[in-house]
């Protein structure tokens, strides 16, 4: 039994570590984003910031360049990367 949960035990802290630093932060987030906060007092508005988030036109049209922009680098750099793998497989030392 403990040798199956010796694995485990060790890497527990890293994983107990990893969901500290973006579980509470990603949560406290969540939380924020239902109240307006002005320095110390928090006033509760429930879902009004989102309201304004999604009827802001600014916030579609950096959405739509973001979408833009990350598919045309992952288009770029799946091409560059397929080109490389290609010239490499080339070589005899590379095939093996």
């Amino acid at each position: 039994m403990r040798r199956k949960l010796f694995p485990y035990l060790l890497v527990m802290p890293a994983v107990v570590y990893l969901l500290g630093i973006t579980l509470y932060p990603g949560i406290y987030a969540m939380v924020q984003s239902l109240f307006r906060v002005k320095f110390a007092s928090w006033t509760f508005i429930g879902l009004d910031n989102y309201e304004k988030l999604f009827t802001d036109p600014e916030f579609w049209a950096s959405l739509w360049n973001t979408l833009v922009i990350g598919a045309s680098a992952l288009a770029l750099q799946f091409v560059i990367a397929l080109t490389l793998a290609a010239l490499a497989y080339r070589d005899p030392w590379v095939r093996g």
